[in-house]
């Protein structure tokens, strides 16, 4: 099976999508092997890093996908077709409880909207979280989230409790700095010597220097006691705060690769939320070679991710609408490919979930059909696939039979100049070029019915 792939500029610059099926020319002799894993693309022995790992890297020109240093062929890969077969197979998401789950999401969404935020609002949308991961579809994302929210309220909440025990410390500081004012200017009871007594003057002035530091030491001891709990207190509210958001910003990346759009929007409206302070900044290994910073040119944010699952989404609506369209016209060819689009981008978007089993199977059989050119192409059986040509010709209006007819006429017409070569060989008697030419052109055309008579 073979599929075209494409690169999303925006929400997807991290992932390779791959288009429907469509044929793509070989020479007809001989058939070309698989890509070997070993063959990497030049660019990856420069591999970037997200989030400290090797990010995919795809090569249009081989069609690999180099990950973590391994190599595959996008382009003939039974489990991405096995994929989109079986979401073109499966029935249309319309149900009730579909139904009462997008609009648990939307819910959400609209809770927690700019400019619609209270605090009853989030906690609406909070509460909202378990129900909506109740449906199969939700694969307990929203239990995820909700956990996620509920940990940085606790992390919050233990916060303002490290703040009023910072208060109270902040009160026996200033006691103790008072205290140890206090006990600096403090002069001795004792009467002072005589001016003109100078070893009684220096004992004088010793023993009233001991009494002061005798004072003094316990405050200075208790003092610096209460400054060190002090920064560590602040210190410990700030590791937890940075924490908590590198935790929650985690799962806003982990929805985004899951193309769980949906998801990534309720997480970085509840970030808002939860964290107040404006800094929305993503902390990834490696600022400067991550995805994020490569494809927006900026260093990545909360709302850098915020845009580019708003745009995934309002690509996959205009995938299927260009989808419904073309099939509307006949136009298999490109509505099969602007559904894979659609389909790689936003798998699980409503839009995709809820489309027409019976729309959906148009396009799957002009998949099937082409997927038979291709098998028959492959396995160099012209004549089937020249049928299969004038059945695509048929089927879909917009089907390019450039590629395959070349392909086919060229290998009959090679077959054919072999066979004639190996009949002015055999009528010379020239049995090294006979045999020569007879093994020529089986490889090209195995099936020819004039090799077969000759």
């Amino acid at each position: 099976m073979k599929m075209t792939p494409i690169i999303h500029a925006s929400a997807l610059a991290f992932a390779v999508t791959l288009h429907a099926q469509v044929f793509q020319p070989q020479a007809p002799a001989p058939a070309p092997a698989a890509a070997p894993a070993a063959q990497a693309p030049a660019q990856s022995k420069q591999q970037q890093s997200f989030l400290g790992k090797d990010i995919p890297l795809f090569n249009p020109g081989t069609n690999n996908l180099t990950i973590d240093g391994k190599t595959w062929n996008v382009t003939n890969n039974e489990f991405v077709a096995a994929r989109f077969e079986k979401y073109l197979d499966a029935p249309e998401e319309t149900g009730a409880d579909d139904k009462a789950y997008q609009e648990i999401i939307r819910h959400i969404l609209d809770d927690l909207a700019p400019g619609n935020q209270t605090v009853k609002t989030v906690d609406d949308a909070f509460i909202s979280l378990p129900k909506a991961s109740n449906y199969d579809i939700d694969a307990h994302l929203c239990d995820a989230l909700a956990d996620a929210v509920y940990s940085a309220w606790r992390a919050q909440n233990q916060a303002a409790r490290i703040q009023q025990a910072n208060a109270a410390l902040e009160e026996e500081r200033k006691k103790h700095e008072w205290n140890l004012g206090v006990a600096s200017q403090q002069s001795s009871l004792d009467p002072a010597p005589p001016a003109n007594n100078g070893a009684a003057q220096k004992a004088y002035t010793a023993n009233t220097n001991a009494k002061q530091n005798a004072q003094m030491l316990p405050e200075q001891q208790r003092l610096a006691e209460v400054l060190a709990m002090i920064q560590k207190n602040n210190a410990l509210m700030e590791l937890n705060k940075v924490q908590m958001k590198i935790e929650f910003q985690a799962l806003i990346v982990q929805f985004m690769l899951q193309r769980r759009y949906q998801h990534v929007l309720m997480a970085t409206r509840f970030y808002r939320a939860v964290f107040s302070d404006g800094e929305d900044k993503i902390d990834i290994k490696n600022q400067k070679d991550n995805i994020f910073a490569n494809a927006s040119g900026m260093p990545p944010t909360v709302a850098t991710v915020d845009s580019m699952a708003n745009e995934a989404i309002r690509d996959v609506r205009e995938g299927v609408q260009a989808f419904k369209f073309l099939v509307s016209q006949n136009q298999l060819e490109g509505a099969s490919k602007r559904l894979a689009e659609a389909f790689a981008v936003g798998e699980y978007m409503p839009e995709i979930r809820t489309l027409p089993r019976e729309e959906k199977q148009k396009a799957l059989k002009f998949v099937h059909q082409n997927n038979e050119l291709i098998s028959a192409i492959n396995v160099k059986d012209y004549a089937r696939a020249e049928s299969i040509v004038k059945d695509l010709e048929k089927t879909a209006v917009d089907f390019d039979n450039s590629e395959p007819l070349a392909a086919i006429e060229t290998a009959k017409t090679i077959c054919s100049l072999h066979v004639a070569k190996a009949t002015n060989a055999m009528v010379s008697g020239d049995k090294v070029t006979l045999e020569a030419e007879v093994k020529a052109a089986f490889e090209t055309w195995p099936r020819s019915p004039q090799l077969a008579e000759f």
